[in-house]
């Protein structure tokens, strides 16, 4: 395993979200798969059938990601949307205000502006 299968690869070891506690699933060395609890107070993996690991024995497993309630998934959304909203605010405001005014080619033209804009987004910051 590399470091670049933890979220932040200057971090291997460390969950999704190191500032609060949650499940993770990571994979031992030896192909388990083990659902994981994450103590950031303590940098530590809690779980029933491995006991306690800290981040640093456990960068030597693969990380397979955060286990998310509908809640946190709705926030990661959310900001993900308002992402869209920002890219979509700035391709109405390069096009003009007044959409009534440009031609339907035009509009076209700033349909495919916004979706060419949300596509580059990227990685959240």
């Amino acid at each position: 395993m590399t470091p670049t299968n933890w979220p932040n690869p200057e971090l291997p070891g460390y969950s999704m979200f190191p500032e609060r506690k949650g499940l993770h699933v990571l994979v031992t060395p030896y192909g388990r798969h083990c659902l994981m609890a994450w103590e950031p107070k303590e940098n530590i993996y809690k779980s029933i059938l491995l006991g306690e690991r800290s981040a640093d024995i456990v960068k030597n497993y693969t990380y397979y990601g955060a286990v998310l309630t509908p809640t946190q998934l709705t926030e990661l959304l959310a900001g993900e949307w308002e992402r869209c909203v920002e890219a979509l605010q700035e391709v109405a405001e390069e096009v003009g205000t007044v959409m009534a005014t440009n031609s339907a080619e035009e509009k076209i033209e700033a349909v495919d502006d916004c979706w060419v804009k949300i596509r580059n987004l990227g990685d959240a910051p």
